[in-house]
């Protein structure tokens, strides 16, 4: 357990997630390793949780924000998305259609 998280091994999904951190049985975090020679430093990246992908993504565009990875509906559980706002701070949407459980959890 860490910080109250119990800690698990991602499944294997090839895109270098190590680990997932979940708190009364909920995904609330991916730890795992940056590929070698990638040009970036280590840093958490929030989520937020949203109907639309798509439409948050056009919403953010529109106000001035920048796509850093597209939309990807391919996902087998949902879409994501990563931004930024106009200053660069990026943060992650999500869809997730794999919990039915509380959705403010």
């Amino acid at each position: 357990m860490l910080f109250g998280y119990d800690i698990s091994d991602a499944e294997d999904t090839g895109d270098g997630l190590g680990f997932i951190l979940s708190k009364g049985g909920i995904a609330r975090a991916g730890v795992g390793r940056l590929p070698m020679g990638y040009d970036s430093y280590p840093t958490w990246l929030g989520y937020i949780r949203v109907e639309d992908v798509a439409a948050s993504v056009a919403e953010a565009v529109a106000l001035g924000g920048e796509v850093l990875l597209g939309p990807d509906p391919a996902m087998a559980d949902g879409n994501l998305a990563v931004i930024s706002d106009p200053m660069g701070a990026p943060i992650a949407l999500i869809h997730w259609t794999f919990y039915d459980g509380e959705a403010g959890r």
